[in-house]
């Protein structure tokens, strides 16, 4: 058994190691890759950027990665990007090995080969598995708690266990961590009731009540973050684009298993023991759809189950045979095809490169400028300064009730000081009033100073595509340096 672990683990990790590049950090990935960095300089265990606290995520994925790129950091010889990431394509590749024991156990040996084979090659899991973000390490503890609750009946340790890793999947993305629970309790509601009512099961959830009582204790401002998110993030404004826009990007990065899922959930919806189960967690998994998105990583958690049933399909009541086997490699090569699309629409953007060169361009120097989301540029250039505090004073500007032309008029008439950062807030925490936040949904959301002639100097380049024409454009907000 320990070789076919060790092969499904290694034909894992090559897939991701293939997409493993140096491409420049993209959206979230520049924040965490920042709060890694301020963790390493400060050493300390709560979550930073730009020296305030971030409260938007539990610390546990930035101690894992901080910890990574401390030990290796020094002496690898990779750049800095594919480093970040290479713990999210450890543990993509342990989730496969994961796949196999837990559809193993349920189902049988052959389902579970080409379970984990497909849940390797899906273009999604593939794609978040090869970046810097907190869904990797998620992925990993969900699966191993209900691996571990699924040994219930050999143990009590193993129900402790299956507690103890939920509880760290909390720890590690608060709300979507109770997906392992949620998992667990419709698993059982199925396959035998008694065990939600043992006390083994009850003393273990008492590690996800110890999670949200430390996010709480140790992040300031956690408790008001999430409420804001479960009540303005996880639907969007209007339900019907966003879950277009999310459909679409879930079929680009899913297909052709899918489709083959769900055939196979309709194929089998009566006939197999488990199909209910499994359909139930098609169903638990497809929420992400309504979010305010493409948030495309937030559909991992489907990929197990959409790997059984297309699994399900491929075997058609037989074994794993060697001609199945090909079937599904061929299928992976296809989809592997579509994630080289995918990446290239997503990832490998001129825009990327342009805003990594900005943040270059722009170290050393006593101002800077970013549109609206875009974290790319000011982590570059914290890195390259290597430190944000080179800055006199970093300031922190609601603008939540203002459009952009009263923002402009707001910040060239107040004049920040010589050597000063300016960002301006997004929202102004409505449970904390008073109190000055980062932008978005406490993340930042940055027109940061920087200077006419530096603007002019890099437009040709095309950083600015999209937040106006000039430097009048109210899309943006560009301020003199200094006196001139």
């Amino acid at each position: 058994m320990m070789k076919r672990l060790t092969a499904l683990f290694v034909f894992a990790l090559l897939v991701r190691v293939l997409f493993l590049d140096a491409t420049p950090f993209y959206r979230d990935e520049a924040l965490y890759a920042e709060i890694i960095d301020e963790m390493i300089r400060g050493g300390s265990l709560i979550p930073h950027y730009a020296g305030l606290v971030a409260p938007w995520k539990p610390p546990l994925t930035f101690w894992v990665y901080s910890a990574f790129v401390w030990a290796f950091g020094p002496i690898s010889p990779l750049p800095f990007e594919v480093l970040y990431r290479l713990p999210s394509v450890l543990l993509g590749a342990i989730c496969a090995v994961l796949v196999y024991l837990i559809v193993r156990k349920v189902e049988g040996e052959d389902l579970a080969i080409l379970s984990s084979l497909i849940y390797s090659g899906t273009a999604l899991s593939v794609f978040v598995n090869r970046m810097l973000l907190t869904d990797s390490l998620l992925s990993f503890f969900v699966l191993a708690s209900f691996l571990c609750y699924l040994k219930a009946s050999e143990g009590f340790r193993w129900v402790l266990l299956g507690g103890l890793f939920a509880g760290l999947a909390v720890f590690t993305k608060s709300f979507a961590g109770l997906f392992a629970i949620l998992l667990v309790v419709a698993y059982y509601l199925f396959y035998g009731k008694k065990f939600l009512r043992t006390r083994n099961f009850m003393i273990s959830l008492a590690f996800i009540l110890l999670a949200f009582t430390l996010i709480f204790l140790l992040v300031p401002g956690a408790d008001s973050q999430y409420a804001v998110d479960s009540t303005q993030r996880i639907f969007g404004r209007d339900l019907g684009y966003t879950f277009g826009l999310n459909l679409i990007v879930f079929l680009g990065l899913t297909l052709p298993w899918l489709a083959l899922a769900l055939y196979g959930a309709y194929k089998y919806r009566r006939e197999l023991e488990h199909e209910k189960f499994w359909l139930l967690w098609l169903i638990l998994g497809s929420g992400p759809l309504f979010t305010n998105g493409p948030l495309f990583w937030y559909f991992l958690p489907l990929i197990p189950a959409i790997s059984v049933f297309s699994g399900k399909v491929v075997l058609a009541g037989g074994r794993a045979d060697a001609s199945s086997i090909i079937f599904v490699i061929s299928l992976t090569l296809l989809s592997i095809g579509i994630l080289y699309v995918a990446h290239a629409a997503f990832v490998s953007d001129e825009k990327l490169d342009s805003q990594r060169s900005l943040g270059n361009y722009l170290s050393g120097k006593d101002s800077l400028f970013i549109g609206t989301y875009s974290p790319t540029a000011a982590y570059y250039k914290f890195r390259a300064d290597g430190d944000y505090s080179l800055f006199d004073t970093l300031y922190l500007l609601n603008t939540s009730r203002l459009d952009a032309s009263e923002a402009k008029g707001l910040i060239v008439n107040s004049t920040l000081p010589k050597g000063s950062i300016g960002i301006i807030n997004g929202i102004l925490h409505p449970y904390q009033p008073g109190r000055m936040h980062m932008g978005g949904f406490n993340k930042p959301k940055e027109y940061i100073a920087l200077g006419k002639e530096a603007y002019r100097e890099y437009e040709p380049l095309g950083v600015f595509t999209g937040f106006g024409k000039s430097y009048e454009d109210e899309n943006f907000i560009v301020l003199r340096r200094g006196n001139s």
